[in-house]
């Protein structure tokens, strides 16, 4: 809802005083139902917190950022430092077939510029 609108009325003949009016401002003309259904579904999507990214297996991650241009550095252990020119070295610290969740998948996109459609 908004403020209402002051609107000075031209003075009259018989005084000085300028006569002072409120105007309502326009109401939303949209359907009460529609406007709690929108909200509604507004509200879910914020508190669902939902995620673009699929559980994935590790190693098509791993080749998904090898397509990219990410190159094999060095290996310890289940450690696998990867480089990529323009891009800080990224440490790959999962096994084969361990499977990534999307928040996961959300922070090894962050670092290596990785996307749903390379999966």
């Amino acid at each position: 809802m908004g403020v209402p609108q002051v609107k000075q009325k031209p003075p009259s003949a018989s005084g000085s005083c300028a006569a002072v009016s409120l105007v309502e401002p326009e109401l939303d003309k949209t359907p009460l139902l529609a406007q709690s259904e929108e909200h509604e579904r507004y509200r879910t999507d914020k508190l669902r917190n939902v995620s673009t990214w699929r559980a994935t297996k590790a190693k098509r991650v791993y080749a998904a950022l090898l397509r990219l241009g990410w190159t094999f550095k060095k290996q310890v252990g289940s450690h696998r430092k990867l480089d990529r020119a323009g891009w800080r070295n990224f440490t790959f610290s999962f096994h084969d077939n361990v499977e990534i969740g999307p928040a996961a998948l959300s922070k090894i996109a962050k670092d290596t510029g990785l996307r749903t459609e390379d999966l």
